[in-house]
């Protein structure tokens, strides 16, 4: 078993090295050392609303942020820092998902196809979709658009869903694709967005770039992205969501 000066040890070889493999390596072997924990936390929710193989996933990453953000000077363990990180990933977890179960289903449902069809039909019109676009895909009325836009962007809030997030980063998205024509504001908030990329692992960065078509990239749907890294629909969502949450934070600081 790893003593605490040994895990702090590794974590400063990974802080200082730029060998990929060796990054991997040594992050795997303190996954490995803390898997007991992990497990036993995840075991203290199995009666929660969350699936218990999504907490030891969540759990794990959230081991990767400890691992990242773990102050080395300060006098706590890095087990007790990963206890109080997994704790808090898991509670704003269960957060999102009792606010997201109180939505009534016709609106979580029309909001997810609105989403959908946002996301579909640059690849079919070869352009960004208008509003009207969608409603003509969807067969709905504007008003109903707009009220499930209103509702996704006000009642739902816009720090706990995926689905108001995606609204969000999308707006940064087409900022992105912007002429040089643009006004000096949209530049000044183009250029916060790419920085706030560059402080993104290498994979965060690539799923961010991959799903909301960055730099020319096409657009791929948590579908596509999920077959390509042979990972579970839901655990991308959940991953692409706390990638978001950075960016977020990244941009109003």
């Amino acid at each position: 078993m790893l003593t605490n000066n040994e895990i702090i040890d590794i974590i400063k070889i990974i802080r200082s090295t730029e060998n990929e493999d060796e990054i991997y390596a040594l992050k795997e072997k303190i996954l490995l050392e803390f898997l007991p924990t992990i497990k036993k936390i995840a075991y203290d929710y199995k009666n929660s609303i969350l699936d218990y193989e999504d907490i030891i996933q969540e759990s794990s990453l959230a081991l990767i942020d400890a691992i990242n953000n773990f102050n080395l000077k300060k006098n706590i363990t890095f087990e007790e820092f990963l206890i109080k990180t997994i704790n808090s990933k898991i509670k704003e977890l269960l957060k999102a998902q009792e606010e997201l179960d109180e939505i009534p289903k016709y609106i979580s449902n029309t909001l997810n196809k609105i989403l959908s069809a946002e996301e579909k039909l640059p690849r079919i019109l070869k352009r960004k979709p208008k509003n009207i676009d969608v409603c003509l895909h969807l067969d709905i009325e504007k008003s109903e658009y707009d009220e499930m836009k209103s509702y996704a962007l006000t009642s739902l809030g816009l720090d706990n869903k995926y689905l108001t997030d995606e609204y969000l980063v999308s707006d940064l998205v087409n900022m992105v694709s912007k002429t040089s024509e643009d006004s000096s504001y949209d530049n000044e908030l183009i250029e916060t967005l790419e920085l706030s990329l560059d402080t993104l692992s290498p994979f965060e960065k690539e799923l961010v770039i991959k799903h909301f078509g960055l730099y020319g990239n096409e657009t791929m749907s948590i579908e596509d992205l999920s077959i390509e890294y042979n990972m579970s629909y839901e655990k991308l969502r959940q991953q692409i969501n706390q990638i978001i949450r950075k960016i977020r934070m990244e941009m109003t600081e």
